[in-house]
């Protein structure tokens, strides 16, 4: 006697299934005794039988096979194999289907439709798969037969390392442990499927040559992660920092198909050591995106490269980005232009768009050939370089347009702002369409070299007061040169200023001092130390704000008022003393009045020296400004001494360069009748006039000493005898 209830399985279910479906069922709840009866189903055709189910697959190649066989005259004309993903389907599905669309797995799949299939690819995705098959007879009516399902499951830990270089999918690569002790050979290698991290450790180098996702991933100090062309690399955010660390080398080779994917909120992370390289088309703006706690906090010790190498046009990111050590370089035979729109360094007109490198900022200085990098970021802070900038030989940087044209997120870009050192042994432009500016801010010496061309509009120092500008190579600006603090020390360079403005082309030095009395008290900041060559083309005073080093004589500028003449003048500040000067009473007549000079030596602690590179003989006034801390040697006073009246007045003198006995060029009408200027002007020590000049020469003024004696003093009378020997007495 039967109690209870009854199920048979309906003829119509065939497959097996691993969700409880009731249509597969006959149910009956009525208590029986009746004999069951025969199956729903006569089977009419050939016997089908099947003799080797599919076995489950752990450490081994993902292979299944089955043995079946049919009865005469049948033949088994099909085997159509099946899959289940338990993480997230329901039911089953085609194996052919897997490489396609929804699953598009990166898979291989060999002997699909025969009694045995192989699976290659990206395996390490299919942990706990099932795989079943049915096999079906020619002819009708068709015998159907399903197999004992079977499982991919192979050992696995929670994290793995790798041991050795090669791909990713090369499964000898890798170990496993659960506590980063106790290591055993990987049956397969890392997923975020089958553990929560893989380390590239150091020393080894992997490949990573088939899409695979990770939840974290840390490169090792020596070890290297190689991104194949067309593989993704995903990582997910499952920690509560940074996902993907890179504390050793990452080489980003992937297509525009296969960029980086951190995946929702996952973040990445440089070490202070660590060094991305990126060769191809894949996109670089979830580098700044999606760093860990902020791009700005990327470590300025760190290596970014941007490599052409063949691979594809680099993609460059530049708007907002921070980058380490930044190098632009061409491993190829040929020189190489990141020229179009992905590859320049652009950015609108924000603040916020400015390109920041915290480290030194390399130009085609690695690599075998030369590059040409365009700075086309148009926010209105130029791109700023914490480090040194150098640009390689051959090679070229500029803010130059890569095209000639402009949008919001390119143009003429708005040029270099440097803390470092600037070593140009190829071209640095930023002058283009009267724009770009080269701009100094660093708070110690900037050193300024290199064999190459600097193509310059405008220069700005904004450095800590009194630090140095160090210029090792000729430099000129086409429009201006701008103090906001800091010195500019040519050596025995020249530094031009190209535009003729008078009051336009030098701003921000200090005012030259001219009153009539007192003495300046000048900041020694802001000015030139050395040669300052000047486009002169307008009538007007010129205003050189040049000078000594701060512990010698500082800031001593001269104005240069033209009156004839066009073209280039330079002058310059020289310490030391001047030379002798040792004349006088000489005696001649100012308006009618009767006037007289006398000199017993130089007085100042240097000269003042000018040039003309385009040989011009200008017609000028000059003037001279001492500085507080250049001492007035033999000064010139107030005094009466007997009928002659000496007074505490001042000339710039003229004499040839390197003159070292200024006697014959103190104004005596009788040596020097025209060529010593106009002896009747006058000026006080800190305002020292030298009236109706023509050519160059070196200028300082003369003193006395003793008495001391100026120019002009005032004869009122004198008395005098007549000896034999002529000589008025």
């Amino acid at each position: 006697q039967l109690i209870g209830f009854t199920q048979k399985r309906t003829a119509a279910a065939v497959a097996p299934n691993t969700t409880y479906s009731a249509s597969d069922w006959t149910l009956s709840t009525t208590q029986s005794c009746s004999h069951l009866g025969i199956g729903p189903y006569t089977v009419s055709a050939p016997a089908l039988n099947i003799t080797s189910h599919p076995a489950d697959v752990n450490c081994t190649a993902v292979t299944f096979s089955v043995t079946a066989s049919a009865g005469a005259p049948a033949t088994i004309s099909e085997y159509v194999w099946k899959f289940n993903d338990p993480v997230t389907m329901t039911g089953w599905d085609n194996v052919s289907a897997m490489t396609g669309s929804p699953y598009n797995y990166p898979l291989t799949i060999t002997g699909v439709g025969t009694n045995s299939i192989t699976i290659t690819g990206n395996t390490a995705i299919l942990q706990d798969f099932q795989f079943y098959v049915e096999v079906k007879t020619s002819g009708s009516p068709q015998c159907i037969k399903a197999s004992n399902a079977a499982q991919y499951s192979y050992n696995t830990r929670k994290i793995y390392r790798s041991v050795a270089n090669g791909n990713w999918s090369d499964a000898t690569k890798w170990e496993m442990s659960n506590d980063m002790s106790t290591w055993i050979a990987a049956c397969n290698y890392p997923t975020s499927r089958n553990s929560s991290q893989a380390i590239i450790k150091n020393g080894t180098g992997i490949v990573l040559d088939i899409d695979n996702d990770i939840d974290k991933l840390t490169i090792e100090a020596t070890g290297t992660l190689e991104v194949s062309a067309n593989s993704t690399l995903t990582v997910y955010d499952s920690t509560a920092n940074a996902d993907l660390i890179v504390n050793g080398t990452y080489f980003d080779r992937a297509n525009s198909a296969n960029s980086l994917n951190l995946s929702g909120t996952a973040t990445w992370q440089l070490g202070a050591s660590g060094t991305v390289i990126k060769s191809n088309t894949s996109s670089a703006a979830n580098y700044r995106d999606q760093y860990e706690s902020g791009i700005a906090n990327i470590p300025a010790t760190a290596t970014w490269i941007y490599r052409y190498n063949g691979d594809g046009n680099p993609t460059v990111v530049s708007a907002g980005m921070f980058y380490p050590n930044l190098f632009f370089e061409n491993t190829t035979g040929a020189p190489f232009s990141f020229n179009n729109t992905l590859m320049i360094l652009s950015g609108g007109v924000a603040p916020a768009s400015v390109c920041t490198v915290k480290g030194n900022c390399n130009i085609g200085t690695t690599g075998t050939a030369a590059v040409t990098v365009y700075n086309n970021n148009l926010s209105t802070s130029p791109m700023l370089i914490y480090g040194n900038l150098t640009v390689g030989a051959n090679s070229i940087f500029t803010n130059a347009s890569y095209n000639g044209g402009s949008s919001p997120s390119y143009g003429n870009g708005t040029g270099f702002e440097v803390k470092g050192n600037v070593t140009v042994n190829g071209t640095l432009d930023a002058n283009t369409a009267s724009t770009g500016i080269l701009k100094f801010s660093g708070t110690g010496t900037q050193v300024v070299s290199g064999s190459g061309t600097f193509d310059l509009w405008n220069v700005d120092l904004s450095k800590p007061a009194q630090t140095l500008v160090d210029q090792l190579v000729n430099l000129t600006a086409n429009n201006n040169l701008n103090f906001v603090g800091g010195i500019l020390k040519t050596n025995a360079n020249v530094f031009t200023v190209a535009n003729g403005d008078i009051a336009a082309a030098v701003t921000g030095h200090e005012a030259p001092f001219t009153s009539v009395s007192g003495a300046p008290s000048y900041a020694n900041d802001r000015y030139v130390w050395g040669k300052l060559e000047r486009n002169v083309n307008s009538n007007g005073l010129y205003v050189y704000p040049v000078g000594d080093a701060v512990a010698g004589e500082g800031y001593n500028p001269l104005r240069f008022d033209r009156k004839t003449g066009s073209g280039y003048a330079t002058a310059e500040f020289i310490p030391g003393d001047p030379g002798a000067c040792l004349i006088g009473p000489i005696y001649f007549t100012c308006n009618g009045e009767n006037k007289f000079f006398q000199y017993s030596d130089m007085t100042s602690e240097g000269k003042w020296r000018m040039v003309s590179s385009t040989a011009t003989t200008f017609g000028y006034d000059i003037y001279l400004h001492p500085n507080q801390a250049n001492a007035n040697v033999f000064p010139n006073e107030d005094v009466t001494v007997g009928q002659l009246f000496y007074k505490n007045n001042y000339r710039a003198l003229k004499a040839p360069n390197g003159t070292s006995d200024w006697s014959a060029y103190a104004g005596d009408p009788t040596i020097c009748p025209t060529a010593c200027g106009n002896i009747c002007e006058v000026g006080s020590y800190y305002n020292i006039p030298g009236i109706g000049y023509s050519g160059f020469s070196d200028f300082a003024p003369a003193g006395g000493s003793g008495f001391t004696t100026a120019l002009p003093v005032e004869l009122t009378s004198f008395t005098a005898s007549c000896k034999d020997d002529n000589v008025v007495e």
